[in-house]
């Protein structure tokens, strides 16, 4: 692969490779503008559907527009388009206020509405304007628990109590992510020395479902999605989030996702719409066995970083 010589950032290179386009050769470069490259560039990383993609987005642009490049003056409208779209991800979307189907970003949204800032015009104001005016109150994650200190989470599994041993305790480790980059997606301040690990010995092949429960239920109110560290065993097994009211009294259960991958995984859950609006609190996970996939002998399941978003009072 030849790279062009542009004066494109490393970063924007390395990201355009990364998402799988191929970069114009040097020898083409006469046909293939600088910022026609550079808006490529920017296309093909907000494909990514990752916090990370979309804060080097913003670092993209801040960095052309900081210069004042041709990069940034022939697409202006549509990266000041793209901006927007970042500052309202995760809001509420259309009529009634409906939940949008993707997590808020609490960094994302701070950063893309302080550059559109900077860049001005009056369609910046306009749109800023509006947000402020629309949008009083913004989701703002909150640790639940770092599962640093034994805090009484249990593990069951009442309907076949006869066919399973299961315990939980806190054992050391962490994601790497988080032990590497304390500040990570989580927030989490302080590098992780313990994770919530869950032991499940089966001696039988049912489809189990294993509850794994805190010592009270924990008010969310507000809560807009919520994600956690998981490590996967590469299973049909799925995860599910149970939810009671304010009280404790069940209200239902969310799907969270398959723990079909190996390793650490951020699993990000968002409140689905018909709980929109209701004081909630995490009642427990649930582990739903895939009899298909499971084999007698013992499974270890971890959790870590539990965090929820939440509206709060716009700063």
């Amino acid at each position: 692969m030849v790279v062009p010589n542009l004066r494109l950032s490393g970063m924007a290179l390395a990201l355009m490779i990364l998402a799988g386009s191929p970069t114009p050769a040097q020898d083409g470069a006469a046909d293939f503008p600088e910022s026609a490259f550079f808006i490529q560039v920017i296309r093909q990383v907000a494909t990514q559907d990752s916090e990370s993609s979309r804060l080097a987005i913003i670092s993209m642009i801040r960095d052309e527009f900081g210069r004042n490049t041709g990069s940034f003056r022939d697409n202006r409208d549509e990266l000041v388009a793209i901006l927007e779209s970042l500052a309202g991800e995760g809001l509420f979307t259309g009529p009634g206020r409906r939940l949008p189907e993707k997590p808020f970003h609490a960094e994302v949204h701070a950063q893309a509405v302080a550059l559109l800032g900077v860049i001005g015009g009056g369609d910046t104001a306009d749109f800023l304007a509006r947000l402020a005016r629309e949008f009083p109150v913004l989701p703002a994650a909150r640790l639940i628990d770092d599962f640093e200190k034994p805090s009484g989470w249990t593990a069951s599994c009442p309907a076949d109590a006869a066919g399973i041993r299961i315990a939980s305790a806190l054992r050391p480790g962490a994601p790497i992510d988080l032990a590497a980059n304390p500040r990570g997606e989580t927030a989490v301040r302080n590098p992780q020395r313990n994770v919530l690990g869950v032991k499940a010995e089966f001696l039988d092949v049912r489809d189990y479902a294993l509850l794994i429960s805190p010592a009270r239920p924990l008010p969310v109110p507000s809560i807009r999605s919520l994600d956690a560290w998981v490590y996967g065993n590469n299973t049909d097994h799925v995860l599910w989030l149970r939810l009671g009211d304010a009280a404790g009294k069940p209200v239902g259960e969310a799907f969270w996702g398959r723990l079909d991958f190996m390793g650490w995984k951020k699993m990000t859950l968002v409140i689905p719409q018909e709980l929109a609006g209701i004081p909630l609190a995490i009642t427990g996970f649930v582990i739903r066995c895939d009899p298909l996939s499971l084999r007698k002998g013992t499974l270890y399941f971890y959790f870590d970083a539990l965090t929820v978003t939440a509206l709060e009072a716009r700063p």
